[in-house]
């Protein structure tokens, strides 16, 4: 058994069903309930981006991206979350 905290990864599991917002159903791994609700406006804002194997459970590794800044400090790229698809499970 090991600390959440510990682990490399953040794996997010997503329930999505067409007309209604995607929600995280299950986590494993270290995230604040901040990073959570960032990644659930994110999906339901860009839900067609996400969910193209249509409505199901969807698990998710999740990366955080700190954002790229110029060499004035202006933000060029905000920090954001990228969602790779690892496994899709149909209702």
């Amino acid at each position: 058994m090991e600390f959440p905290s510990d682990r490399e990864r953040l794996l997010v599991e997503m329930f999505y069903q067409t007309g209604d917002s995607p929600f995280i159903c299950g986590v494993l791994g270290h995230a604040t309930l901040d990073a959570l609700q960032e990644m659930e406006t994110d999906v339901a804002v860009n839900a067609d981006e996400y969910f193209t194997k249509g409505d199901g459970t969807y698990l998710f590794d999740a990366t955080s991206q700190p954002g790229q800044y110029g060499e004035f400090g202006r933000c060029e790229i905000l920090p954001h979350w990228e969602l790779e698809l690892l496994l899709y499970r149909q209702v």
